[in-house]
């Protein structure tokens, strides 16, 4: 039987306000502001829309009290809302995490609580 997609909100989220890039399939790379973080997903903030379904990889830095932790990782388009002219909300999906990455992404969330 079939599992249901897990709620992209039902996971703990923090603020994350940063400069980000989105690299969409053909390499085309496209700059953007995270907004907020969770162990599943995040969302972001872009000038032009990414269809949901798309599969991306986003490059953004993680805070650590050991310093900025780079991150690249695989994601999904599930979401593009229109904001205003030139600015649209982007909520992205992670897939295959390594054990590392879903490590640090949890250290940050706990950090925060």
């Amino acid at each position: 039987m079939p599992t249901p997609d897990r709620d992209r909100r039902a996971s703990r989220r923090a603020a994350l306000q940063q400069e980000c890039e989105v690299v969409l399939p053909g390499n085309v790379c496209r700059k953007g502001r995270t907004c907020e973080l969770g162990l599943d997903g995040l969302s972001l903030l872009t000038g032009k829309p990414i269809s949901p379904g798309v599969r991306c990889q986003v490059r953004f830095q993680l805070p650590t009290a050991a310093g900025p932790l780079p991150l690249f990782l695989s994601a999904k388009a599930v979401y593009s809302s229109f904001q205003s002219a030139e600015r649209f909300r982007i909520g992205l999906l992670f897939d295959r995490l390594t054990d590392e990455d879903e490590q640090a992404l949890a250290g940050f969330l706990h950090g925060l609580g």
